[in-house]
């Protein structure tokens, strides 16, 4: 895959038109940074928003690779992200959806993540 790279999955619909998400961005950009600087840099711009709450923020371990875990709220808007860094590459995986289907989907997220193998 090409440096700058983003895949998204559509999830199913919770109410309305609103959809649950997951999105696989990769890039070689980020190199240099820390998993924590890059985490930090990823909810810098939120941490003004009367409506944000930040949950989680955490480094982590994905199948042996360093990993540091995300989760926020947002008004309605429940986000996790997880960035793992495998040599020069940076894998950005977040899932959103809203706060009342979290839970619901969390787990094939999780499954999801989990067993991601970076060869």
């Amino acid at each position: 895959m090409p440096n700058g790279t983003m895949i998204m999955f559509i999830g199913p619909k919770v109410i309305g038109n609103f959809t649950t998400n997951m999105l696989i961005s990769i890039d070689k950009s980020f190199s240099g940074y820390t998993l924590k600087n890059l985490s930090n840099k990823m909810i810098e711009p939120f941490l003004n928003n009367a409506n944000f709450s930040l949950l989680l923020h955490t480094g982590s371990t994905i199948n042996g690779m360093h990993a540091y875990e995300v989760v926020y709220t947002m008004g309605l808007l429940e986000q996790k992200w997880v960035i793992i860094e495998k040599n020069t590459l940076i894998l950005l995986i977040g899932y959103s959806t809203l706060t009342s289907s979290y839970d619901t989907y969390l787990p094939a997220y999780d499954k999801s993540v989990n067993s991601l193998v970076i060869k």
